[in-house]
């Protein structure tokens, strides 16, 4: 019995892992899923809050918590959401374009209107353990998010 158990222990085991390994969002289906919160009728994931770890990397999680930190309650950089280039959204996809750059890496290009005017939004992706996350966010009005929040926190001192 004893043993029959850790038979089926161990099918059980490998089976629930593979279907990790098969639930793993690919890289487009990553974005997919972050802009599809950006409707009206849905709430998409505050870069600033607590949630933001499930879709930005620990480095840039950091950063905008430093950046947060050094302005004290003030309105920055991230006085608007940088991926849907907003405050108020209704977005509708038009487009995602993905590069990968190896098995961690990859650029997504996304392109869709909001409120009636349209954006386009450059994103690095890193997969770390398995999950993409946003490490960097290049909007149509110019410079990458990091850079920015870097200049902001730089200035503050």
């Amino acid at each position: 019995m004893a043993r029959r158990f850790r038979l089926l222990s161990v099918v059980g085991l490998g089976l629930l892992f593979a279907g990790v390994t098969f639930a793993a969002e690919t890289a487009e289906q990553f974005v997919k899923h972050v802009y599809g919160s950006y409707r009206a009728d849905s709430e998409p994931v505050s870069l600033t809050g607590d949630r933001a770890k499930t879709i930005l990397t620990p480095s840039l999680h950091a950063l905008i918590k430093r950046d947060a930190a050094a302005l004290g309650g003030e309105a920055g950089v991230l006085d608007m959401d940088p991926l849907c280039v907003c405050q108020d959204y209704d977005l509708t996809l038009r487009q995602v374009t993905v590069h990968q750059a190896g098995d961690a890496a990859a650029i997504a290009l996304v392109s869709f209107v909001n409120l009636g005017a349209e954006h386009s939004v450059r994103l690095s992706l890193r997969r770390s353990h398995g999950v993409w996350r946003i490490d960097d966010i290049w909007t149509d009005k110019g410079a990458g998010l990091r850079a920015l929040l870097e200049a902001e926190i730089r200035s503050l001192k």
